[in-house]
């Protein structure tokens, strides 16, 4: 669970040292990062790729170089989104076909940059054209590959915090910067997965050492669990 739904919201924060809330509430979310969930006819095609030495793809970057990724954030940094965005395609049914109809596709983009709020306009008025900005860029690697989409499932940050209950729909639970990482994740003197709530322990990616699918903080906070209840934790191999 993210640190300022736990703390603030799910338990009141007279409960709670003044130092420790206000770490919290200055916690930085503020979020790039969106998500399309997209059913097709076909995977995209790169004709700059050799499909007979390597096959096919299914996890490709597009963002050609560093300047190009900077100029991909600068549109976000001053409010809007990305006119040539940095995305991760992945297409999951080419290794596992079971994931669509006989024939058929799914392909998840992720990638950046669209901030949470967007500046003298919102995201209802501006979804189809962001959604444009994301196809045209793939259609300019992977030519054709919009006419052949059936549907679509458009996550952007207010969707992600409205679907996941995450603030400003960071998928890292809050910025991976120096200042929030290590001994100061989610604020200092409790990023052992402690809290100033005797019994109560953290174990979400608002913990060190973040977001990711690797079960760190989860992993971490049970050792200090059984740590604190006298045991010791066993590693198990399989």
């Amino acid at each position: 669970m993210h640190c300022k739904i736990l703390f603030g919201q799910l338990i009141s924060e007279n409960l709670l040292p003044v130092e420790f809330m206000d770490q919290i509430r200055t916690f930085r979310t503020f979020s790039t990062a969106w998500k399309i969930n997209i059913a097709c006819d076909a995977p995209p095609q790169y004709p700059v790729l050799n499909r007979a030495s390597i096959g096919y793809p299914s996890y490709v970057h597009i963002g050609p170089d560093i300047e190009y990724l900077e100029r991909a954030y600068d549109d976000a940094k001053y409010g809007w989104y990305s006119s040539n965005p940095f995305i991760t395609v992945a297409a999951p049914s080419v290794l596992d076909d079971t994931m669509a109809p006989k024939g058929k596709h799914v392909v998840h983009l992720y990638g950046g940059h669209a901030p949470y709020t967007l500046k003298n306009s919102t995201w209802v008025q501006e979804r189809e054209n962001f959604v444009k900005s994301i196809t045209g860029t793939i259609d300019t690697m992977a030519p054709g590959f919009s006419g052949g989409i059936i549907g679509m499932q458009v996550l952007t940050p207010p969707d992600m915090e409205q679907m996941l209950n995450v603030p400003h729909g960071h998928i890292l639970h809050g910025e991976l910067s120096l200042d929030q990482l290590f001994f100061q994740r989610p604020a200092a003197h409790y990023a052992d997965y402690r809290t100033p709530i005797r019994g109560l322990y953290q174990c979400g990616a608002s913990c060190h050492p973040g977001g990711g699918v690797t079960g760190i903080p989860g992993h971490n906070a049970a050792r200090e669990i059984l740590r604190d209840l006298g045991k010791k934790a066993k590693v198990v191999v399989s």
